[in-house]
């Protein structure tokens, strides 16, 4: 039987067709699936072992104890200090003690020397009972003491210390002490020899102590400057009187 040959080249070319394609890999066997193990919770840490009681060398109870007894203070010994306390305390007090000094220390004992300063304090009473200081003695005193600045060596024309030292001069007038007014109304007319007040009061002054020629002067002075002044009538009978030799 003869075959056609446009068949049997179909046939090749199918044949040559299937031979170029890939084979499939033959399929692999699956594994089983294996079933998850749970998550293994860990042991909790067991606890360190006690120490043994030979492996510390110190203690908790004998530390403690030792300790207390460090912090304890432990009162010294009598012999252990050389300066006890109660006679420390008992030198100290003696130090502090003012010590009486003895009569023959010292030259003037406080009695003595209080009863001074007391006697010295005390003023002693004015023969006129006003004034424990006249101005005569203290003028004195200051003249002595080379301090007596009241009266310049050059007179300064000064009207307001003229008037003020007639104000004063007055007063020693009124009290009786003329030494003490004689000072101050010289002061005042040597400031002021304008100041008839002043003149008038010096020649009274001057009058009482008998010094009558100077007195005659400064009456005849206070009549010259103001003859119908305040005290004019004064003035002329201070005259009459030193006329009379009284």
């Amino acid at each position: 039987m003869r075959i056609p040959a446009l068949l049997v080249a179909s046939v090749l070319l199918a044949i040559a067709a299937h031979a170029q394609q890939p084979v499939p890999d033959a399929p692999q066997p699956q594994q089983p699936a294996q079933k998850k193990q749970p998550a293994k919770t860990p042991d909790p840490p067991s606890p360190p072992p006690a120490p043994a009681k030979d492996d510390n060398a110190f203690p908790e109870d004998e530390s403690k104890a030792a300790a207390d007894a460090a912090n304890k203070q432990s009162p010294p010994a009598k012999d252990d200090n050389a300066f006890p306390e109660d006679q420390s305390k008992a030198a100290a007090d003696a130090a502090n003690q003012k010590k009486q000094p003895a009569g023959g220390d010292n030259a003037f004992p406080e009695a003595q020397s209080k009863a001074a300063a007391d006697a010295a304090q005390q003023q002693t009473p004015s023969t006129k009972g006003d004034n424990p200081f006249p101005e005569d003695q203290s003028r004195a005193a200051a003249k002595a003491a080379g301090n007596d600045v009241t009266t310049p060596a050059v007179p300064v024309h000064d009207p307001a210390r003229s008037r003020k030292d007639d104000e004063v001069g007055k007063f020693y007038l009124s009290k009786g002490d003329y030494k003490g007014a004689l000072l101050r109304y010289q002061d005042a007319t040597a400031t002021d020899p304008t100041n008839v007040d002043a003149i008038f009061g010096l020649a009274e002054t001057q009058h009482n102590l008998k010094q009558n020629a100077e007195a005659l002067k400064n009456y005849e002075l206070y009549l010259k400057i103001v003859p119908n002044g305040p005290k004019a009538k004064q003035a002329l009978k201070g005259l009459k009187e030193i006329a009379e030799g009284k």
